[in-house]
């Protein structure tokens, strides 16, 4: 399994772009206050869907530019995602 290209962090409400072979990060995405990023997964068209524990709802990021692409809400206490 290939490591993940993002990283989110739930203190600062932002998601991180990763570039592997260099090993820097290459875009942020800034999200709402509260919003708490937390488990995150890849899809097979390129998008990454994190998981707002703060809002309840599911973000879907275009993983080559970082642009939000929906949020929805799925539960008030959103804890795990699987693909």
């Amino acid at each position: 399994m290939a490591p993940p290209r993002w990283w989110s962090d739930p203190d600062q409400d932002k998601v991180f772009l990763v570039d592997l072979q260099t090993r820097k990060v290459s875009g942020t995405v800034e999200l709402q206050r509260s919003d708490e990023p937390g488990r995150s997964v890849e899809d097979l068209s390129g998008r990454v869907h994190v998981l707002l524990k703060g809002s309840g709802q599911l973000l879907t990021l275009s993983l080559a530019d970082g642009v939000e692409l929906d949020r929805r809400w799925v539960c008030a206490a959103p804890r795990g995602l699987a693909f």
